[in-house]
C-alpha cells in the first residue's frame, strides 16, 4: 500500500482532484494532509484524508505561523509534512505538493526500487542547460531561483525518518528567501538523491513511457502553457503532445494562482511585513532577540509590532512604514532624511497611502512611542547636556565623561538623553530628564545626526539658545551633508586638532578644541581565563566596532603584521586577540577577518558585547594594545590603555596624535591613500592613512623582545594621562567657555 501526505496551501491547485487521481489509479492508497496557509481558514480535508499537523508542533521554536509568513505557504506546507512523517515510523511515503505536480498515473510505479539500493529519497531534479548559452530557459540564473530540484514531489523509502527531519530543518531554518525547490537540493550536502521514475518536468526534453507524475511547478499560471521564465522556452510543451494532453486533462489539480498571505482582518502579508519577519526571524537565529508575536493568533499584537517603531535611529513612524522607505527608491528620492527634516512629509505620506496608491489601511502611522517629549521648563544660566547617555557607544562614553566633570565642578546642568541610536545600551546610565531648563546647549550628537536632532526637538531646543556641537569626525573632508548641521549651531567643539581643522577648512563659524576629560578607568579584578586567554604569553589586543567603520579600524592590517612579524606559531609565543562587536551586523567584514586570521591558533577573533568593566579589564590585562587606524578622530581606546599601563602600538596619523608621541607611543609609520569602502558613511574618496604594515611588524617584534622599550613607553603613557586637568578643572573650563561664548550671543 502506498501512503502519499499532501502538502496544500491555499489556492494552489485542488487538494480534492490531486486525492481522487491518486485513487483513481490506486484505490487502497492511504492519504494525510498538512496545511500551510492560516490555521484559522483550514477548509475541510481533501476526500478521504485527515489533517495530520492539527497538534504538530515546530520543533525549531519559530513557530509555523511566522515561517508562513517568513518562507511562504509552499516551504511551511512542505516543512510540515516532512516533520509529520520523521515524527512516526513510516512504510514508503510520497509527498506531493499540491500545485506543484499533476498525478496522471500510479503513483506506486515512481517509487519502485526506492530503498533496493543505497538511495532513501527521491525527487524531481530539472535538467541543467547546456554550458554554452543558446538564448532559451530555463538558463543557470533562473534555475537558481527555481532550484534543480522541484518541489513537486519527494519520495521517502521505509526508515527514512531522519532524512525527513532533515529535510524539514531545511526547508524551517534556511535563509527565508531561498526557494523550496534550491533548499531542498542544498540540503544533501554534495549527495545526490535519486530521480523519482517516470516523471516528466515541464520544460524538459520528451520523457519516454508512461508519465506518472508532471513536474508543473514552474509554469505560469495565467499562461499555464509557457514557463514562468524571462527566455523562450527550450522545449515547448507544444513539442510533446504527450504532455501536452496529460497536463491539459489534469488542469484541475494544479490550475490557477497561489492565493497570497493574508492576516485576519484582511491585511496582505506585503513585501514590507514579509521582510520584517524574515529579518525579525534572522535576528532571533543569529542574535538571540524577541521574535515578533504570532501573525494569526497573535494578530493584534503582531499589528501593533508592525505600528511600533523598530531601531531608535529610524523615523518615529512604526518600523512597517520604515521597510516601505527602503524598499521604494521613489521614497527614498522623496524623503532623504526620513527621521530627520524631510520627518513631517514623509509621516504625511504615511497616513494618507491609502488613498494615494490604493493600499490597505489596516497599518496606522505616527506611532511617537519612540521619541519622547521633551518640555521647555525654563533658560537660567547652565548647560542643557545632549548626547546618547544611556547608550554604550563611543561618542556615548563621550557624553557621560563630559557629565562627570560638569559634577565635579558643580556646575548647573541636566542630563537629557538622545534616543536615535543602534548601540546596545549602557549597563550604568547616568540619571537622566526630559526638561530643557539652561540657556545652554552642549550637544554631543555628530553632526550627521544632528539635523535629526533639530528635526525632533528642535522647537523646544534650539530657540533662543546657545547651541554647541561636539563633534567628531574621522577623515580630512568634511562633506557638504554637513553644511545643514553647521547651520544650526553657534559654535563647534572638537576633541583633537585633526578634527577642528577640518570644520575649519569649510566654516567661519567659530571651531574650538575641548579636549575630553580621560579619568583613570574603573576595572573588575577578572584574570586572563576569563577570557579563555593564557596566563603565560604575550597577548596583543585589537579592539573595534564593525559599525564604525571595518575599513577605517583596519583589523586585517593588524592581522597581517602580525602574521609578518611571527610567521611561525608557536605554543609559546605571542598571540593576538581581535576583540570586535556587531559582526552580525556586517557579516561581509567580518568573514574577511576570519579568512585573514584562518590556520593561525595564535590569533583568536571574539566578537560579543562586553561590559564596560569587561572591556577595560581585557585592555588591562593585555600586552600591548595594536590600532593600525587608517583614521580617528581622538582614540579613546589608547588613552584608556595608557592609563592602565597596556603598551600601545599606533597609526601616526589623524586624532590620536593629540596625545601619542614618540615618548609614550609606539607610532607606525603611514602613507596616504583614499577612501574606497567608507561603509556608506565615510565619504569616498577622501584621504586617510595607509599605515606601513613591515614598519608595524618590527614595532610588534620589539615590543616583545625589548621589555626595557616597552616599559618606558607604559611609564611615559601613564604620566601622560595622569598629567591631564582633573575632572573638576576640566568641568570649569568646560563652564567658562560656555559663559564667554554665550555672552557673543545665539544664531
Amino acid at each position: 500500500m502506498v501512503e502519499v501526505c499532501l502538502a496544500v496551501r491555499p489556492g494552489a491547485g485542488d487538494a480534492d482532484a490531486v486525492a481522487d487521481a491518486i485513487r483513481h489509479h490506486d484505490p487502497d492508497a492511504r492519504l494525510t494532509a498538512v496545511w500551510g496557509g492560516d490555521p484559522h481558514l483550514r477548509p475541510l480535508a481533501p476526500t478521504g484524508t485527515f489533517w495530520a499537523d492539527l497538534a504538530l508542533t515546530d520543533p525549531t521554536g519559530l513557530g509555523w505561523e511566522r515561517l508562513l509568513v517568513a518562507a511562504g505557504a509552499r516551504r511551511t506546507a512542505l516543512a510540515k509534512a516532512l516533520r509529520y512523517l520523521s515524527s512516526r515510523p513510516s512504510p514508503t511515503t510520497l509527498v506531493l505538493s499540491v500545485g506543484d505536480v499533476a498525478v496522471t498515473g500510479d503513483v506506486g510505479r515512481a517509487l519502485l526500487g526506492l530503498g533496493s539500493s543505497t538511495a532513501q529519497v527521491a525527487v524531481i531534479r530539472r535538467q541543467r542547460p547546456p554550458a554554452i548559452g543558446d538564448g532559451l530557459g530555463p538558463d543557470d540564473d533562473e534555475l537558481g531561483v527555481l532550484g534543480l530540484v522541484a518541489p513537486g514531489a519527494i519520495a521517502l523509502a521505509a526508515g527514512a525518518d531522519r532524512i525527513a527531519g532533515r529535510l524539514a530543518d531545511a526547508l524551517t531554518l534556511a535563509p527565508p528567501g531561498r526557494s523550496a525547490g534550491a533548499t531542498i537540493d542544498s540540503a544533501f550536502d554534495g549527495s545526490r538523491p535519486a530521480h523519482l521514475t517516470s516523471v516528466a518536468a515541464a520544460g524538459e526534453p520528451p520523457v519516454d513511457g508512461e508519465i506518472v507524475l508532471a513536474d508543473v511547478s514552474a509554469l505560469d499560471r495565467d499562461e499555464p502553457w509557457s514557463l514562468a521564465v524571462a527566455r523562450p522556452p527550450r522545449h515547448p510543451i507544444s513539442n510533446d503532445p504527450t504532455l501536452r494532453t496529460l497536463l491539459t486533462r489534469s488542469g484541475s489539480q494544479w490550475a490557477g494562482p497561489d492565493s497570497p498571505t493574508a492576516l485576519p482582518g484582511g491585511l496582505e502579508a506585503d513585501a514590507a511585513i514579509v521582510g520584517l519577519v524574515r529579518d525579525a526571524v534572522d535576528d532571533w537565529r543569529s542574535r538571540g532577540l524577541p521574535l515578533p508575536p504570532e501573525p494569526f493568533s497573535e494578530a493584534a499584537a503582531f499589528r501593533r509590532w508592525l505600528e511600533e517603531p523598530g531601531d531608535p535611529w529610524e523615523p518615529d513612524v512604526g518600523r512597517y512604514w520604515v521597510r516601505w522607505h527602503e524598499l521604494r527608491p521613489d521614497l527614498g528620492l522623496a524623503f532623504p532624511q526620513p527621521a530627520g527634516r524631510d520627518f513631517p512629509r514623509f509621516r504625511e505620506w504615511a497616513e494618507s497611502r491609502w488613498y494615494v496608491d490604493g493600499e490597505s489601511a489596516l497599518v496606522r502611522s505616527g506611532a511617537g512611542a519612540m521619541r519622547p517629549a521633551w518640555s521647555d521648563v525654563s533658560r537660567v544660566p547652565g548647560i542643557n547636556l545632549i548626547g546618547y547617555h544611556s547608550y554604550a557607544k563611543s561618542i556615548g562614553d563621550v557624553v557621560r565623561r563630559i557629565g562627570h566633570a560638569l559634577d565635579a565642578a558643580g556646575v548647573a546642568h541636566a542630563a537629557i538623553d538622545y534616543h536615535r541610536s543602534g548601540s546596545p545600551r549602557s549597563a550604568t546610565p547616568p540619571p537622566t530628564t526630559t526638561d530643557v531648563s539652561f540657556d545652554t546647549n552642549l550637544c554631543v550628537v555628530n553632526a550627521d545626526q544632528f539635523p535629526n536632532l533639530a528635526a525632533d526637538y528642535g522647537e523646544v531646543l534650539l530657540g533662543g539658545r546657545h547651541t554647541i556641537g561636539y563633534w567628531f569626525w574621522e577623515v580630512e573632508q568634511i562633506p557638504d551633508s554637513f553644511r545643514e548641521a553647521i547651520g544650526l549651531v553657534d559654535e563647534i567643539w572638537a576633541g583633537s586638532d585633526f578634527v577642528a581643522d577640518a570644520f575649519r577648512a569649510i566654516t567661519d563659524t567659530p571651531v574650538r578644541v575641548v579636549p575630553v576629560p580621560v579619568s583613570e578607568p574603573d576595572v573588575p579584578e577578572l584574570a586572563r581565563e576569563y577570557f579563555g586567554l593564557p596566563d603565560d604569553r604575550f597577548v596583543f589586543l585589537v579592539t573595534f566596532d564593525y559599525l564604525s567603520v571595518a575599513e577605517r579600524k583596519n583589523p586585517i592590517g593588524a592581522i597581517e603584521a602580525f602574521r609578518s612579524a611571527f610567521p611561525e606559531q608557536r605554543p609559546d609565543g605571542p598571540m593576538l586577540v581581535v576583540k570586535s562587536l556587531n559582526a552580525d551586523r556586517r557579516p561581509q567584514h567580518h568573514e574577511r577577518a576570519v579568512i585573514a586570521a584562518a590556520g593561525r591558533e595564535d590569533i583568536v577573533l571574539i566578537d560579543r558585547h562586553a561590559t564596560r568593566g569587561e572591556q577595560m579589564a581585557l585592555t588591562r590585562m593585555a600586552d600591548c594594545l595594536v590600532s593600525l587606524h587608517r583614521s580617528e578622530g581622538l582614540g579613546l581606546h589608547l588613552m584608556e590603555a595608557m592609563w592602565l599601563r597596556t603598551a600601545t602600538i599606533a597609526t601616526r596619523y589623524s586624532g590620536n596624535l593629540q596625545f601619542c608621541t614618540d615618548e609614550n607611543c609606539a607610532l607606525v609609520d603611514a602613507g596616504r591613500s583614499r577612501v574606497i569602502d567608507g561603509d556608506g558613511y565615510l565619504p569616498s574618496g577622501a584621504v586617510w592613512a595607509e599605515p606601513d604594515l613591515a614598519h608595524a611588524a618590527r614595532l610588534m617584534q620589539r615590543m616583545v623582545a625589548d621589555e626595557a622599550w616597552r616599559s618606558g613607553l607604559i611609564d611615559a603613557g601613564r604620566a601622560a594621562m595622569e598629567a591631564q586637568p582633573s575632572l573638576a578643572e576640566a568641568g570649569r573650563t568646560i563652564a567658562t567657555i560656555c559663559e564667554t561664548a554665550r555672552r557673543g550671543g545665539t544664531r
